[in-house]
């Protein structure tokens, strides 16, 4: 059930997208948020990764109006654990599957 609390959450942020740029905070939040999930995946910690995802969900929730850019690097995040959302939900070009992983310098 809290898995599924978690995915409608995700899915009911779309509904407060806007064009801006995301502020660098956010950007970092999501740059730690990537290195701890692909590390955790590295070690099999997936319940781990699934929380660094509702940890960042969380932030992500609090930003009004939320950057459609935070957004789908977020859905590139959480694709391997709800490939089917993330995909329906991705806006990008392609599909989220072969979209390369959001790689940045966390400070």
């Amino acid at each position: 059930m809290a898995m599924r609390r978690f995915l409608d959450r995700v899915y009911a942020l779309r509904e407060k997208l806007s064009e801006e740029e995301p502020s660098p905070a956010l950007l970092q939040t999501l740059a730690r948020t990537a290195a701890k999930v692909a590390s955790d995946c590295e070690r099999f910690k997936l319940n781990t990764a699934v929380s660094a995802l509702m940890t960042a969900l969380n932030e992500l929730e609090k930003v009004r109006p939320l950057p459609r850019a935070a957004y789908q690097e977020y859905l590139r995040i959480l694709a391997p654990f709800a490939p089917h959302l993330a995909e329906h939900l991705w806006t990008g070009e392609g599909s989220v599957h072969a979209a390369s992983w959001p790689v940045r310098e966390v400070e």
